[in-house]
């Protein structure tokens, strides 16, 4: 009889821990300006640097989320469509950053919640900065009236890449932006 409480205890206890770990507690952060909502885990801080740029920061040292919204040549920006903005954003990353390499460069889509698809590209790189050697996952999105990019990247010290991952690629798909 102990045996069974034992292993129903067990059974409950994993049930709960994996109930846990597919509804992380979030907080829902809604930008205005940009017209974008992302569920974000609760102990993660959100910082608007202003510009269209927003930094979510984990607990986990020098890991973060960041989302900017940059402006179109429709909207008077500078970029066509999403491969002319990844590659000036591959050809501008060696330039601040030792030892680019990217892989992994593909078509990606977002599904919103209303259904539509957004299309874009993503990509993997690596890098160092200030002697410390990260991992991007880097997303360029185009909105659906195409006058707004929507650029999401996880980054964080390739021996941390692997703690908060799940966690961003929640992040990424409760991701609702609207045109």
């Amino acid at each position: 009889m102990k045996l069974i409480k034992y292993v129903v205890y067990l059974s409950l206890i994993t049930i709960s821990m994996a109930h846990a770990m597919q509804h992380p507690s979030t907080y829902l952060y809604e930008n205005q300006n940009y017209k974008y909502s992302i569920q974000v885990p609760d102990k993660w801080q959100a910082h608007d640097h202003g510009d269209g740029v927003v930094v979510f920061n984990s607990p986990h040292a020098q890991t973060t989320v960041n989302i900017q919204t940059i402006f179109t040549k429709k909207a008077k920006g500078h970029y066509e469509n999403v491969k002319a903005l990844m590659d000036d954003f591959v050809s501008q990353v060696p330039k601040h950053t030792q030892h680019a390499k990217f892989t992994d460069r593909k078509p990606i889509v977002l599904t919103l919640s209303n259904g539509t698809k957004l299309i874009g590209e993503s990509i993997i790189l690596t890098f160092f900065e200030n002697d410390v050697s990260f991992k991007q996952w880097q997303v360029m999105l185009i909105n659906q009236d195409g006058r707004l990019f929507q650029a999401f990247a996880y980054r964080a010290p390739v021996n941390d890449y692997d703690l908060d991952y799940k966690k961003a690629m929640t992040m990424f798909a409760s991701w609702n932006i609207d045109s």
